[in-house]
């Protein structure tokens, strides 16, 4: 199970290699892991338990 903690490192490191807050398009062309509909799936069941 992916962790909103490693998403958050993936998206900086993501946001590091472009120098701006990457779009899901820009994302997906960097071929990180974990991919971008994990990441919205992770954070939306976060938030929903918050």
């Amino acid at each position: 199970m992916t962790t909103v903690e490693a998403c958050l490192v993936t998206l900086k490191r993501a946001a590091g290699r472009l120098e701006e807050s990457p779009s899901k398009v820009q994302y997906e062309s960097l071929g990180l892991t974990p991919a971008s509909a994990t990441i919205i799936r992770t954070t939306k069941e976060q938030s929903s338990v918050q």
